[in-house]
């Protein structure tokens, strides 16, 4: 926010840092700093095609639910990637959730995804 001369404030954030750019390890994949990001520990690096093995079974080669094919996702703009498959990966109801019937995707697979 601007002073009235025109200089920036700088700001007073929540972890005792000032200023206006994000920690360390945000935005760039965490791989700048060795902290372990609030509340949880370091995530396991996953590769994107170890993450998608979950979704071979319904959006594979051979079957298209949806019309989605997996295959398809690293080349899907970004904000098709944020309407479509986003969302069902961390759906609240486990019935509407990907990938349907089984357990929700670990933390380390869902940053796959939102990374590539």
């Amino acid at each position: 926010m601007p002073y009235a001369n025109g200089q920036q404030q700088r700001q007073e954030r929540a972890d005792g840092r000032s200023g206006s750019s994000p920690p360390a390890g945000y935005g760039d994949g965490g791989r700048s700093d060795s902290r372990a990001p609030a509340g949880g520990g370091n995530l396991e690096i996953v590769s994107f095609e170890q993450a998608a093995q979950s979704c071979i079974e319904c959006h594979g080669a051979k079957k298209q639910e949806g019309k989605f094919s997996i295959f398809d996702y690293q080349q899907m703009p970004l904000e098709e990637k944020a309407k479509r498959v986003w969302p069902r990966l961390t759906h609240s109801d486990p019935d509407k959730r990907m990938p349907k019937g089984k357990p929700q995707l670990p933390p380390s697979h869902l940053r796959s995804f939102y990374l590539n």
